[in-house]
Formats: structure tokens, C-alpha cells, sequence
């Protein structure tokens, strides 16, 4: 690793440790938070937990600190503050948060995303490249 890798590395390790610190500051108690954003959540874990069954909407979860790992069907998914997590349908999926401790709990910053309001975007955007005419 050079000079550069290892100062953005650095750099990355401090910023995480940061916004761990604010979310921590900011969401005491265990569970799903709204903040005053609408469709954005803190989440915070105290402990690892049990399996939990459920219907994950569309999503961009981005953990902070802990890890997680989520069930889909066969597949199992885990995610931690190095791996984000997108859901981009509604799906059943069964999770458990792994890695957490009233140390250092489990923290999530999770961004609801409305499908309808993606489409609309990607069809009133510019397309990024012009064919080229021949």
C-alpha cells in the first residue's frame, strides 16, 4: 500500500468513526429511528440479534459500525461498514445483526427509495452519450 492508499485509508477509518459517533449521539435507545428527512432512519442495535422475518421495501442501507447479514430465499447476503446493502423491489427476507455491543452497537443509516420517483428521474434525465450518426 503507498503513501496515498494508506493516508485515504486512514482518512476513511476516521470519517466512519465520526459519523459513528454522531449517529450514536444522536439515537440512544435500540431500534428504527425517523429523522426529520423523510424516508431516512438511523438504526441502532445494542446486542446481536435473533433471526427476524419480514418484507424489505425498496432501500440503500449503509452500515456504520457492526455487521448484519440478510436472507433472501438461498442466498445470504452479508454486509457490514465496508459492504452496503440495495434493495430495489419489495422482497421477504429474513436478517440478524451479527456483530454489535452496547460498546460499540450496531449502527445503520437506512434511505428508503420510492421507485416511482426513480423512474420519473431516469426519464426526465438527459441521456449521458449522444449516439454517434454514421
Amino acid at each position: 500500500m503507498n503513501q496515498m492508499d494508506l493516508h485515504s485509508a486512514e482518512e476513511t477509518i476516521a470519517q466512519r468513526a465520526a459519523l459513528a459517533r454522531l449517529i450514536d449521539g444522536l439515537v440512544r435507545d435500540d431500534g428504527m429511528h425517523p429523522t426529520a428527512i423523510d424516508d431516512l432512519y438511523l438504526i441502532r442495535c445494542s446486542a446481536p440479534s435473533e433471526l427476524v422475518h419480514g418484507l424489505h421495501k425498496p432501500a440503500l442501507c449503509i452500515i456504520v459500525q457492526g455487521s448484519k447479514e440478510v436472507r433472501l430465499g438461498d442466498e445470504l447476503y452479508t454486509y457490514d461498514a465496508l459492504h452496503y446493502l440495495v434493495v430495489s423491489v419489495t422482497v421477504p427476507v429474513a436478517g440478524r445483526v451479527l456483530e454489535a455491543s452496547s460498546g460499540e452497537p450496531y449502527l445503520c443509516i437506512r434511505l428508503d427509495i420510492d421507485p416511482a420517483m426513480v423512474a420519473t428521474l431516469v426519464a426526465e434525465s438527459a441521456p449521458l452519450s449522444q449516439p454517434v450518426e454514421g
